[in-house]
């Protein structure tokens, strides 16, 4: 927690803490997973506010190992039953309220391919849970996304206002 408070101050102090920090959750994700469910659901939720705060860090290579690591917490997340539906149900409109918000971000359009495999997984693990697809309303509804950031995004670009 402490380490946290320390490096979301800004994106620039302790640039070898941030990292040995990050790779450290990385670790914890890979090999030690099913420990994340043993800790109180305060460190739980720490330690996935660290992992998006990686993936939203104006360093590349941490942005990076941010949605690394979010990309192999959904998988693992996924493939165990019992702790998925609570996880996603705390968890899941928000992890895609930041993804979209980091991906309407320039800054971050160099990791735009994993932003929408991302996104992709997680509408698929939502309809699994809900039963259905996922619908606009329900959708624009849990997740707070910035109209002025969808038209930004790089993707935009090439898309008429109706498709918006």
């Amino acid at each position: 927690e402490c380490t946290f408070q320390m490096i979301t101050a800004n994106f620039e102090d302790y640039p070898e803490h941030r990292i040995k920090f990050f790779e450290l959750l990385q670790s914890i994700n890979m090999h030690c997973f099913s420990a994340l469910f043993n800790i109180p659901p305060k460190s739980q939720k720490l330690f996935v506010d660290s992992v998006v705060f990686a993936m939203k860090h104006t360093d590349v290579n941490i942005a990076v190992t941010g949605l690394e690591i979010l990309h192999e917490l959904l998988l693992n997340v996924g493939r165990a039953p019992n702790v998925a539906q609570g996880f996603y149900h705390k968890y899941l409109c928000a992890m895609m309220n930041d993804v979209f918000a980091v991906m309407s971000d320039r800054s971050h359009k160099s990791s735009f391919e994993m932003h929408v495999s991302l996104l992709h997984h997680m509408f698929f693990v939502y309809q699994d849970i809900v039963g259905q697809p996922c619908s606009k309303r329900y959708l624009f509804a849990k997740i707070s996304i910035k109209r002025e950031n969808i038209y930004n995004a790089p993707i935009a670009r090439s898309l008429s206002p109706l498709h918006l």
